[in-house]
Parts: C-alpha cells; sequence; structure tokens
C-alpha cells in the first residue's frame, strides 16, 4: 500500500501540469501552472495508506476465522 501510494503520488506530481495544460488548452489557456503544496501531499498520501489499511482490515476480518486445520483438512 505504502509503495503504489508513493509511486502514484510521484508519477502524479511529475504530470499534473501537461495534462492541466493539454486540458486549458482546448479552451483557449495556454500558459498554466499547477502548484500542488508538499503539505498536502504529505497529508493526502498519508490519508490515503490510513484508509487502504483500514479497508484491508475490514475486509480481512473474517479470515481470522480459519485455522490452519481446516486449510490442512481441505474443507
Amino acid at each position: 500500500m505504502i509503495l503504489s501510494t508513493l509511486a502514484g503520488m510521484t508519477v502524479c506530481s511529475l504530470i499534473i501540469n501537461p495534462l492541466t495544460a493539454l486540458f486549458l488548452g482546448s479552451i483557449g489557456i495556454v500558459k498554466c501552472t499547477f502548484t500542488v503544496p508538499v503539505g498536502f501531499n504529505i497529508l493526502g498520501g498519508t490519508g490515503l495508506i490510513l484508509f487502504t489499511f483500514a479497508i484491508a482490515c475490514l475486509l480481512s476480518w473474517k479470515i481470522k476465522k480459519i485455522t490452519p486445520k481446516d486449510l490442512i483438512s481441505g474443507e
């Protein structure tokens, strides 16, 4: 979760300005610079990591009831 979040945030921060220029160029805005504060990136990344961890914990709640004996016996 952490590695994918860091990779996604890095790639997105590098391509946000070219994509913004591409989309806004069709309506006549030629020069634009979209800056996102570093604190917002860190806060967003931390929130995303915590959210995915919470979802993973909720989804695995039923798995803890499976014992290794049940897995070996194949029932």
